[in-house]
């Protein structure tokens, strides 16, 4: 297995600089993947993520994980500090932190008014799965 520098980021992807990746996310350097912790290694991916200005940030259930403590609070606020650079950051799950709900621009709640569940219908493929 190869190693590359930046924790794994591939030489050749240039838009991730060693700078941004050590001082912003304090990334080990010349450190395989394999031997990073857990959280380094959502680090690494929220880095490789934004290496790519993207204009859409969806953390998809990072509200549960935040509560269940697999993530940093620090992690998910760094995601959110990206919005005042032009990136539109969803986060998905329940039961944010006041921090967070200080921070979000809008909150919404979904709820199921009605759903085929309640008629004895199961979840279908491609639909609620």
């Amino acid at each position: 297995m190869k190693t590359f520098p930046i924790g794994g980021v591939h030489p050749s992807d240039n838009k991730l600089s060693r700078a941004v990746a050590v001082e912003r996310f304090a990334l080990p350097v010349r450190k395989p993947v394999r031997e990073l912790s857990r959280g380094m290694k959502m680090k690494l991916s929220l880095a490789a993520a934004l290496a790519h200005r993207p204009r859409l940030l969806v953390l998809d259930e990072a509200l549960d994980a935040l509560s269940k403590g697999l993530v940093d609070e620090a992690l998910v606020d760094r995601a959110l500090d990206m919005s005042a650079r032009g990136v539109e950051v969803a986060l998905t799950g329940r039961a944010p932190s006041r921090k967070i709900v200080e921070k979000a621009d809008y909150i919404s709640e979904m709820r199921c008014e009605k759903h085929p569940y309640s008629q004895g219908i199961c979840a279908r493929e491609g639909v609620e799965y």
